[in-house]
């Protein structure tokens, strides 16, 4: 497939979302279940093994935007 320079920027910046990134430590699933949760968020960091910061965001939908 020949892409132009630009092409081959859009297609790289499309594969990098969720679960894709390399270092995601969460699933689409984790981010569906801590945005339904009733846990705390502090409850959520144990659970799922990352920072208060990283579920914050979350629960704002900064990250994770496609879901």
């Amino acid at each position: 497939e020949l892409l132009t320079p630009s092409d081959n920027q859009a297609k790289r910046l499309n594969l990098r979302k969720g679960e894709m990134v390399n270092t995601a430590k969460l699933t689409e699933a984790n981010v569906k279940d801590i945005r339904a949760s009733d846990l705390s968020t502090n409850e959520l960091c144990q659970r799922y093994a990352v920072d208060k910061s990283t579920i914050n965001k979350i629960l704002k939908k900064v990250p994770w935007k496609h879901i």
